[in-house]
């Protein structure tokens, strides 16, 4: 792992988030994460997009799909398979440096680094939001406010869409920042590029 630390207070610079590129993209069990992931998100998001069509969860709905849809599908699940990456990488060289330095968390550690990994993973899909929606709202109050939620989400798709990806992709960033210094700081640094 090649992570190089820029001069200003000891943040990783330009070099340092690429060599965090090349090494997830050079890892095989990374890419294969990458892989697997992006091609399950894209493959729901395809379902998910043209739901305003058939108002279900089907793959009826790839009758609806659209070049912009499909353009949408495929870079949330290039975006996402990226997060999830990053966050399988982080995930096992934390589990790679505590069995270095001899501590061993069992069942409850594995499972505490899953759970760790959820809110990420929700954060930028609509999963959540529809389930909060489902749960919180009484029949009344989801009747009432259909019509306008409806009709802004229609209207505003496209830049909400845009808007998401561009939190993902700066979240993206933001990974790559935190684990390119969490690397400089479990001594993965090369001290002299920079």
């Amino acid at each position: 792992m090649g992570v190089v630390v820029s001069a200003r207070r000891g943040e990783p610079g330009r070099r340092a988030l690429r060599s965090v590129a090349r090494d997830i993209v050079r890892d095989p069990v990374d890419r294969t994460v990458f892989a697997l992931s992006a091609l399950a998100v894209a493959l729901l998001y395809t379902i998910l997009l043209p739901y305003a069509y058939t108002q279900r969860l089907s793959f009826v709905n790839w009758q609806y799909l659209s070049v912009r849809y499909l353009a949408f599908s495929l870079a949330f699940g290039l975006g996402l398979g990226w997060l999830i990456a990053l966050q399988s990488r982080a995930v096992r060289l934390l589990v790679r440096e505590r069995a270095a330095a001899g501590m061993q968390s069992g069942p409850l550690g594995l499972l505490a680094a899953i759970v760790s990994v959820l809110p990420s993973l929700l954060c930028c899909s609509p999963i959540l939001p529809t389930l909060v929606g489902f749960v919180g709202l009484s029949a009344s109050a989801r009747l009432s406010t259909t019509v306008t939620l409806q009709h802004f989400f229609a209207t505003e798709e496209n830049p909400m869409l845009l808007g998401a990806l561009g939190l993902l992709a700066l979240s993206a960033l933001w990974s790559m920042r935190k684990l390119a210094r969490a690397e400089c700081l479990v001594g993965a640094c090369r001290g002299g590029e920079g």
